[in-house]
């Protein structure tokens, strides 16, 4: 998070996976094609980091790669975050967001967002949530009740607009249609515990 012209913006997020299903898929990938071509992300992650997949030699270098947060990182977030790719599930989170690394409109969300944020334009701002009727929203959290902020996406640049559908549109119709991976509800979750553990 930063400030800039008083506004509270978040300069980048990341969709955390567990590191040892991180691992385990990266052995995965190396065992079964010889390289980490497949978990390493996109071409042009790793050109702005400074690296080509070639020099990726060890599960370790994939799970710090992993570490690193950056604005291909806010666009897999944005994708996970959506209910149809989304999924709590350990290993299939870290398979999700390799996954979502390697797609190419989601790569072209995360060069958007960085185009905007070196042009000094944030693609979301913190604000306090609101209720529909405009009143500040509330959690209960033990026993204390309190409000809080929420992420507001930036709806006035078309171009981050159009980067955010398609990398959506991407990432809903990529993700496979796998009961292991996930399941999406119409319910709250705490209404539907069977599938809190996939969902």
């Amino acid at each position: 998070m930063a400030t800039r012209r008083g506004q509270t913006v978040v300069v980048a997020q990341a969709f955390h996976a567990p590191e040892q299903a991180t691992r385990a898929l990266a052995k995965a990938a190396f065992e079964r094609e010889g390289s980490y071509r497949s978990v390493a992300g996109s071409p042009e992650r790793l050109a702005a980091l400074g690296l080509d997949v070639s020099q990726l030699t060890s599960v370790r270098e994939i799970v710090e790669l992993d570490r690193i947060v950056d604005t291909n990182q806010a666009a897999v977030a944005l994708a996970m975050f959506h209910p149809n790719v989304a999924t709590i599930a350990p290993t299939q989170a870290a398979t999700t967001k390799s996954s979502l690394g390697n797609t190419s409109a989601i790569s072209a969300l995360g060069t958007y967002i960085q185009r905007m944020q070196t042009n000094g334009v944030d693609y979301p701002t913190l604000v306090q949530a609101e209720n529909p009727d405009g009143s500040p929203a509330q959690i209960k959290v033990g026993s204390t009740t309190t409000t809080f902020s929420t992420i507001q996406l930036n709806k006035t640049d078309p171009g981050f607009v159009q980067a955010l559908r398609s990398g959506l549109s991407a990432a809903i119709t990529g993700v496979p249609d796998n009961a292991q991976l996930g399941a999406v509800i119409n319910k709250p979750l705490d209404q539907d515990p069977a599938a809190q553990t996939h969902t």
